[in-house]
């Protein structure tokens, strides 16, 4: 499994975390599952085949914000083109209600046109993933230059930043103090801009801040990572990462994520 990933342009790097080309040349089942991390990707797939609960997914889709175990069967050989959106930013090129796509896959069309599929799937065929690149930069731009920027955009755009930053230690009474607004005005930002609420956010921050360190096989203490991370206790820790994986801690580290491990970030 090959991961390659590459930064949009410096007018987009607000909006897109990265762009990712993944190829796997082996001809085999892989079994895999993803865990949430409040972001949405654009995936253009080629060669191989994605199944959810034995229905096959569209090449091309729009995987919305997982909340619960995404489990995917992929079979085959073949190479996927993403675009991994910010948490909040999606509104910007797509009229879709955001509550809409939580725990779901859409259409590609949403956002890109057949014309774009096309040259998607003849890049990646050709190998030419710095034309592909510029290309969606150049689409993804002239997206967003017709946007009229609101209020609640700014809004959670400052709020994610300000969660990303405390990450687990974010205070939510002190979030919207800073931004002079209510809790309750906040929370109808994050509805409308993200798709659910910001203390789902905290704790699927707090949730991805432990899997690397669950992943290692050395982790013995389970109460310390917990309070280091701001869990009531150890016990908490357990049912959140239970509620997040459909599984427990110890039974983590032993399990094999061929793709999804190469997105389980530490920072």
């Amino acid at each position: 499994m090959i991961l390659q990933k590459y930064s949009p342009c410096t007018q987009l790097d607000k909006f897109v975390k990265c762009y990712y080309c993944l190829e796997n040349n082996d001809n085999n089942i892989i079994n895999d599952t993803f865990f949430a991390d409040g972001c949405i990707e654009a995936v253009f797939s080629l060669g191989w085949n994605f199944y959810q609960k034995d229905n096959k997914e569209a090449w091309a889709k729009i995987i919305g914000q997982i909340i619960k175990p995404r489990e995917l069967k992929i079979v085959g050989s073949g190479q996927s083109f993403g675009i991994w959106f910010y948490p909040h930013t999606f509104p910007r090129f797509s009229k879709v209600q955001m509550s809409e796509l939580n725990d779901s896959v859409i259409s590609w069309d949403v956002l890109f046109p057949k014309s774009f599929a096309d040259f998607v799937a003849d890049c990646l065929y050709e190998r030419q993933f710095e034309k592909l690149v510029s290309g969606v930069d150049n689409f993804l731009l002239k997206k967003i230059s017709g946007y009229k920027v609101q209020s609640m955009d700014i809004l959670a755009e400052s709020a994610v930043q300000y969660l990303y930053q405390n990450k687990s230690g974010a205070d939510l009474d002190r979030l919207a103090s800073q931004l002079n607004v209510s809790q309750r005005y906040l929370q109808k930002a994050f509805l409308a801009k993200i798709g659910f609420s910001q203390k789902l956010f905290i704790r699927m921050l707090r949730f991805q801040q432990t899997l690397p360190q669950v992943r290692r096989p050395e982790l013995s203490n389970l109460a310390a990572l917990a309070y280091e991370h701001y869990f009531y206790d150890q016990s908490h820790f357990v049912r959140e990462f239970k509620a997040f994986t459909g599984i427990l801690p110890s039974q983590f580290e032993k399990i094999r994520l061929p793709i999804s491990e190469h997105f389980i970030v530490s920072d």
